[in-house]
């Protein structure tokens, strides 16, 4: 192949400069070969181990005792819930944003949506010190799968579809983004006195996709509250990207006899075009300047 050529060869923290350097080192007398990895029930998902006692016995669940309490139009990807209401947008890049979304009538926010997610990875060997995926170039779109009801979300969710057009291609992925409420677990507000109590029940409303790229997946919500608040929640699962275990203790964690967890971040950015009483909106600017320290 034109235009490449092999520099070196790390193995056991060691560098060689060429083939034949490191199979005559690895032939010679005493050289230390490293422990091979291979795979096993290790790997899997299943559970291993003893259960608990009671864990055959089903988890608590969530109802809607009088129904559906929003409403959505799967067409226009309109969704109103108590006082909030936005349309649902999605891309190949970035997967779903929502545009529009209104507050007792009156728009709070333009748009709100991912922009970027870098995962930038550390190490001793050149694979992992030179890791670093921008996630948008795979896209986050081609990869919001079918949730699992149950799971996923509540069983009684309402499920969008989501359509990719990628490479003169269109592709629908079937109930991939869910719409739900849900009970906090803690209540809005309570006070005692000496005649009454007062409690509100914190319920939240949340729309949910996952996408699934490479070996991450992130969940994404974005959630409603009664008192006019909104947040957004992104928790990260799947599988990490390991590296050999030799001499990377610095870089990483031993997670089994010759496999280490790669230190790395994950950097999501997101986009809140706010039109609070208006559009004449005043914005501040924070950049970060890199620095050199000894």
């Amino acid at each position: 192949m034109r235009g490449w050529s092999l520099l070196n060869i790390l193995y056991d923290n060691k560098l060689y400069k060429s083939i034949d350097e490191f199979r005559a080192a690895w032939i010679s007398p005493g050289f230390k070969k490293l422990a091979k990895q291979v795979d096993g029930q290790w790997t899997g998902t299943g559970q291993t181990g003893t259960a608990p006692p009671l864990d055959i016995r089903s988890p608590p669940i969530q109802i809607q005792p009088d129904g559906q309490r929003f409403a959505v139009d799967k067409d226009a990807k309109y969704v109103e819930w108590m006082d909030f209401a936005f349309y649902i947008g999605f891309n190949r890049d970035t997967g779903v944003n929502l545009y529009d979304i209104k507050y007792k009538g009156k728009r709070i926010i333009y748009e709100l949506g991912l922009q970027e997610a870098i995962a930038h990875y550390a190490g001793n060997d050149p694979t992992q010190s030179g890791t670093a995926y921008l996630d948008s170039y795979y896209g986050f779109g081609p990869y919001v799968f079918e949730l699992v009801p149950g799971y996923d979300c509540p069983a009684y969710s309402t499920f969008l579809d989501s359509t990719v057009h990628e490479y003169g291609n269109t592709t629908n992925h079937k109930n991939s983004i869910c719409l739900f409420e849900h009970d906090a677990g803690y209540p809005l507000q309570r006070h005692t006195t000496s005649s009454y109590v007062s409690v509100t029940r914190n319920t939240i409303f949340t729309l949910r996709f996952v996408a699934t790229i490479g070996n991450y997946d992130y969940d994404f919500d974005y959630n409603f509250y009664l008192d006019g608040s909104m947040e957004i929640k992104v928790r990260a699962s799947g599988y990490i990207q390991s590296a050999f275990y030799a001499h990377n203790e610095d870089y990483g964690y031993q997670i089994h006899d010759a496999t280490s967890g790669s230190m790395h971040d994950h950097v999501l950015n997101f986009k809140a075009d706010l039109d609070i009483l208006g559009t004449k909106n005043t914005f501040e600017k924070v950049g970060v300047v890199p620095t050199t320290t000894e």
